[in-house]
């Protein structure tokens, strides 16, 4: 899911005045409460989530019962990734009394963000119920519902948002929407929510970059590049128009001209750990394996707090034959998304080539209780393939897992 730390930090300013307005009581705790909520505010307009936190702790110590404060402790905990926090943040807010459905709406966000998509679609129709005509919730519940399964459910609310929205609103609808239909199968309508896109905002070179990316997502690869081409007519320097294209000559199989792609968008943009993540990908498929990890090792310094770089890297160390680095980073991964089947999964698969084989079974059974489908097909997939290998090789020892005895 496409998560925007500004779609929580927005309703900061509304919960501003109710703070203020609340704690103006006439205590010096509640005096000094305000004046640590203050420097907060500031610190949070310019971006700097983390000293923001330590004033909203001391804020709290002063007046515990304050829900508002939790609220946007929580925000800021969001903006640094720090998920799980939010969440406490959040809850706690709730449990004092806050009524309010960005708390609720905000909590959705870090619960997706954790791959929990069943609470927070909860929490998503909790804060509809409070505010009915918010576009916003009903975007993000369709996404959650998209995400756990609910093609057919998500859908249904994408089509009741058309009359509702205009501008990019109303073309990410049905950028979300052509994503459903390419889900679901449905190449003919996913081509139709192509059409409408470029209708809504033609000859803006985001307009083609969307394009393009769903014709990547169609498995019509040539036309992503024509679109993407179009995209850097209009503005040379687009960066999501270069990482876009650098991925279609991926698909393509022209790993050289995407890593071209690739390194003049991380030129104009070298914070952008996303595009070193996808040049890593191509890297890797190209056989080029030090400098994938080069390029996920880059991602991770920009973003030690996304777990999935960590799970990327896991796959250049396990292709330069370095198991033990490949499993440490997988239970980095693991730690930071605990819900996320794939490390799980993958981490198995070197339980099972070192024949630990309790250990690759708790792996799985966590990864089922994520996902069944996904974790079956790829369970059956490693199984055979290891019983293939134990037939021509000894077992592999590493220093977290040593081939087991039959108790395994």
């Amino acid at each position: 899911m496409a998560l925007c730390a500004a779609a929580v930090a927005s309703s900061n300013q509304g919960r501003s005045a109710a703070l203020n307005q609340k704690t103006k009581v006439r205590t010096e705790a509640s005096k000094l409460a305000l004046s640590y909520y203050n420097a907060a505010w500031n610190q949070v307009k310019e971006g700097n989530c983390r000293p923001a936190v330590q004033l909203f702790n001391e804020a709290i110590k002063l007046v515990p019962q304050d829900e508002r404060l939790y609220a946007e402790r929580g925000d800021c905990r969001f903006d640094l990734c720090d998920f799980q926090g939010a969440i406490r943040d959040y809850s706690t807010a709730i449990s004092l009394g806050l009524v309010d459905g960005d708390v609720y709406y905000s909590r959705a966000l870090a619960l997706s963000s954790l791959d929990n998509y069943f609470d927070s679609i909860k929490d998503l129709q909790k804060a509809i119920v409070l505010c009915p005509q918010e576009t916003r919730y009903k975007a993000s519940l369709a996404n959650a519902m998209g995400f756990s399964g609910d093609s057919a459910g998500a859908l249904s609310i994408r089509k009741s948002l058309i009359p509702c929205l205009k501008g990019d609103d109303a073309q990410g609808n049905f950028v979300a929407m052509a994503r459903l239909y390419i889900k679901m199968g449905n190449k003919t309508e996913a081509r139709a929510a192509i059409t409408k896109v470029l209708a809504i905002q033609p000859g803006a070179p985001e307009t083609y970059v969307l394009a393009g990316q769903l014709r990547n997502e169609l498995g019509e690869f040539s036309q992503a590049v024509e679109a993407f081409n179009r995209a850097l007519a209009l503005a040379p320097g687009h960066v999501n128009a270069l990482c876009g294209r650098a991925y279609s000559k991926d698909l393509l199989n022209d790993f050289a001209a995407a890593v071209v792609d690739f390194d003049s968008a991380i030129e104009l943009e070298p914070e952008n750990h996303i595009a070193l993540v996808d040049k890593g990908y191509t890297l890797l498929k190209w056989g080029r394996c030090k400098s994938a990890l080069a390029a996920f090792s880059g991602a991770v310094r920009l973003k030690p707090e996304i777990g999935a770089i960590y799970a990327a890297r896991a796959l250049a160390y396990e292709m330069t034959g370095d198991y033990d680095a490949a499993i440490s980073d997988l239970n980095k991964s693991i730690e930071l998304r605990p819900r996320s089947w794939f490390p799980y999964i993958y981490r198995a698969k070197f339980f099972l080539r070192t024949r630990s084989y309790n250990l690759a079974l708790q792996d799985y059974l966590k990864a089922f209780s994520f996902n069944k489908r996904e974790t079956l097909e790829r369970m059956w997939e490693d199984v055979s393939q290891h019983l293939v290998r134990c037939k021509s090789t000894p077992a592999r020892k590493t220093s977290t897992g040593s081939a087991n005895s039959r108790k395994s």
